[in-house]
């Protein structure tokens, strides 16, 4: 990689970092480990960005957690972010509610943005929209919603 590559990757960590992992978003989570020696936020924000960077198994993201620019995302100086084995012991602690109060958490900012409601042709009336998906991988459940609207 070239000292420009490496440059333009480095400023994109820091910016991902600063949006998504200093802001708290799984602060709702406990933590039931006695001694973590990776910080929940870091396991759940990795699973989170799968989606992002195309990833679907829990391997691909063992694979992906290795690599230095993914390390530099979240600023890990371990030899990988976290294991498939420890995304996978995670998910089966999580508590079911708290899991549904995070993903309940982004509604109130849906609606504020009005992404919730959305018009399908100029005329039309409001809809309401939303991708809703699931699955059973690994032992355990996968949900996920995606909603129709501009990100920036």
């Amino acid at each position: 990689m070239g000292g420009e590559d490496a440059m333009e990757s480095e400023r994109i960590a820091r910016i991902t970092r600063q949006a998504f992992l200093k802001t708290p978003l799984f602060q709702g989570f406990t933590d039931i480990r006695r001694r973590p020696q990776i910080k929940l936020q870091a396991i759940l924000m990795s699973l989170f960005a799968m989606p992002l960077f195309g990833m679907r198994s829990l391997l691909s993201n063992d694979r992906e957690a290795r690599s230095a620019h993914y390390k530099a995302l979240f600023a890990c100086r371990r030899r990988m972010v976290a294991s498939d084995s420890t995304c996978a012991r995670v998910l089966r602690w999580l508590d079911p509610g708290q899991l549904r109060s995070f993903l309940q958490s982004f509604l109130g900012d849906f609606d504020r943005r009005g992404l919730l409601r959305k018009r399908l042709c100029p005329s039309g009336r409001l809809r309401r929209l939303g991708i809703l998906d699931g699955s059973y991988m690994g032992g355990h459940w996968q949900v996920t919603l995606c909603l129709p609207g501009r990100i920036n």
